[in-house]
């Protein structure tokens, strides 16, 4: 497995932003860009708690557990930073009454497209990141008409375990090794014959299809 730093500054805020756009880049192959910022929580969360399955670690392996969904505020911050520096751009802002922003999308620029095939080229490790975030953040996107928050609160393995209530932090990685979600992902990949390296993303996109369905037959 590999240490991927997550420090709050330096390197590992470049990290950070790396990883944002390596995702964002997902989006835009998976043709779901922009994406709103409810999504955008959803699917790093998502790409977190499936990254163990591609043999990279998560780069956040906690998450704050909220009633409108998981909640990653770092992120969030380093996505306004990306703004400013135009690699990603702010689509269908809605400013609220109070002043604050009530819907914002984000997708990811030319020139943040070209700032990650850079870092991706530093070495193999980066390319392999890269290939991995891009792939977890297509098969969100191939079935993200279907997942809500709540489908993520009732059927994802390790956001609906009872243990862990709004306002919980949801460890999957840093005091508990214990990931349900990517254990899960795992057993559907032992169960694709034959084996072979492809099963990954099989195994990511039909655990994304999962959720999905429950969302739609909740409705």
């Amino acid at each position: 497995m590999r240490n991927v730093p997550t420090a709050p500054s330096g390197e590992g805020a470049n990290f950070r932003r790396f990883w944002i756009l390596a995702v964002l880049s997902g989006v835009e192959r998976g043709g779901a860009s922009p994406i709103g910022l409810r999504h955008f929580n959803l699917m790093a969360y998502f790409a977190n708690s499936v990254s163990r399955c591609y043999d990279i670690e998560p780069l956040d392996p906690t998450v704050l557990k909220e009633r409108g969904g998981p909640l990653y505020p770092q992120l969030m911050w380093d996505l306004d930073r990306l703004v400013g520096m135009r690699l990603v751009r702010v689509v269908n802002l809605v400013i609220a009454s109070e002043g604050g922003a009530r819907h914002v999308s984000y997708a990811i620029t030319l020139g943040g497209l070209n700032h990650l095939k850079a870092c991706t080229e530093l070495s193999d490790e980066m390319k392999l990141i890269t290939s991995s975030l891009t792939s977890a953040a297509q098969a969100y996107c191939r079935a993200r008409r279907g997942i809500s928050v709540e489908s993520m609160q009732t059927k994802d393995a390790n956001i609906s375990d009872p243990k862990f209530g709004n306002g919980d932090i949801v460890d999957f990685g840093e005091w508990d090794n214990y990931n349900a979600t990517a254990n899960a992902v795992d057993f559907v990949k032992s169960s694709v014959e034959p084996p072979f390296e492809e099963n990954t993303n099989i195994a990511v996109n039909l655990y994304a299809q999962y959720l999905a369905k429950t969302a739609e037959v909740a409705l």
